[in-house]
């Protein structure tokens, strides 16, 4: 009598069943690799990738793989970045961040506090030293706006004025013109003074004073206009030369005016001198008005 049947493996295949149950059992038959199939996922503690091969078992997941072969590290690679001096990264940032000895440093700390380097160099010229080219150039367009414009305050009685400059505080003078008599002793033979006439057709307008004529002289009734204030424009045509002394950047040159009224200059109290007032450009410009 049998006791086993003679199997649908055994008829076709001619295996063992019970054979085969003992091989797997026991671990004897192994899936192909290139039948291997990985699981990655992300570990809730450590936050690693976690591997989990066919087998079941888990291990630290370290790089990225294709089939079995690992091409990439990825857990190396980050801890070296992070907190390895070893790696090369890691210590080019140490040294820019610490070691004096890295070229980026050296040069940064130069930047910023040794006057051998020599964009610092530069920079000192450009604020401090005339011989800079950027410096020089400033100066130069600082220059450009050479001709300095006056506000005369006159008012009531006062028509006319003289106005004088120096840049030793008047041991002597560099400028000198008068808007009264024949202007004869001036230094500038084209200066320009504007003034409005509240007697005039357009009292709006302003007017070019005529050299050698006094601003009164000029007004449609001297007697009752009045000319609050003139506008004194200098010209380039000086004696001396404007270019020595002429310039928004001379710290020396200083401007006095006084008044006059057709019949005398204004004096102080006691009438024992002459009232004058000291005065500074309004503004400089490129080019005088052109009304």
């Amino acid at each position: 009598m049998r006791i086993f049947k003679k199997s649908w493996l055994s008829k076709n295949w001619g295996i063992n069943p019970i054979l085969l149950m003992i091989i797997l059992c026991c671990g004897l038959y192994s899936t192909p690799s290139n039948a291997q199939s990985d699981i990655v996922s992300v570990d809730p503690i450590t936050h690693k990738l976690n591997r989990t091969n066919f087998s079941g078992s888990v291990a630290i997941f370290q790089g990225l793989y294709i089939g079995n072969n690992r091409v990439l590290t990825i857990e190396d690679s980050t801890t070296n970045l992070v907190n390895q001096a070893t790696n090369t990264l890691w210590k080019s940032t140490t040294n820019l961040v610490t070691q004096s000895t890295n070229t980026l440093w050296k040069s940064t700390t130069n930047l910023v506090t040794q006057s051998t380097n020599t964009l610092w160099i530069n920079t000192t010229n450009l604020n401090t030293q005339s011989t800079n080219n950027l410096w020089k150039s400033t100066t130069d367009l600082l220059d450009s706006y050479s001709y300095p414009v006056f506000t005369i305050d006159l008012g009531g009685n006062w028509t006319d004025f003289e106005l004088k400059g120096s840049t030793n505080n008047f041991t002597n003078l560099c400028y000198y013109v008068m808007s009264h008599s024949t202007n004869e002793w001036t230094t500038d033979t084209n200066v320009w003074f504007f003034f409005t006439d509240d007697y005039s057709e357009d009292v709006r307008q302003w007017h070019k004073a005529t050299l050698g004529d006094t601003i009164r002289s000029q007004l449609v009734d001297p007697i009752n206009s009045e000319v609050e204030r003139v506008i004194l424009e200098p010209s380039h045509e000086c004696n001396p030369e404007w270019q020595t002394w002429m310039s928004k950047t001379n710290d020396k040159l200083i401007w006095s005016y006084v008044r006059y009224d057709g019949i005398g200059f204004e004096m102080n109290k006691t009438g024992s001198k002459q009232h004058w007032n000291p005065i500074i450009p309004t503004e400089w410009r490129r080019a005088r008005t052109q009304p």
